[in-house]
């Protein structure tokens, strides 16, 4: 009697691809500068008693148009928007950066299982 014919591919995963494994890598790094980041901050909070973290409106306010820029400052319309578009100036840097690179990392971990 015959041995059943075993398909060598089953039960196996395929490896990733080179795509996948970049983007993987980036994420990876965007989190875990982010945290090196937020430590360094924590860090530096505990030394001197203040926050001296970066925030995403120091970093992004001085790129924007100059019509933009006003209307950051004074909002003459779109009142709910101005409001969420300070609260997210507000975030410190390194946690943009950590929660990006999480959501990445988590991405492509997902996107590899499918």
């Amino acid at each position: 009697m015959d041995a059943p014919y075993l398909d060598p591919s089953r039960g196996r995963q395929k490896a990733p691809g080179v795509f996948s494994r970049i983007v993987r890598l980036i994420g990876m790094a965007m989190f875990l500068t982010g945290l090196a980041m937020g430590c360094y901050a924590g860090l530096r909070w505990l030394e001197t008693g203040h926050s001296t973290a970066t925030l995403i409106n120091d970093v992004v306010a001085a790129q924007l148009p100059d019509r933009a820029q006003a209307w950051i400052a004074r909002p003459r319309s779109w009142y709910g928007l101005h409001r969420v578009v300070v609260w997210v100036l507000r975030i410190p840097l390194f946690a943009s950066v950590a929660f990006s690179g999480f959501l990445i990392l988590l991405a492509s971990t997902a996107s590899g299982r499918k």
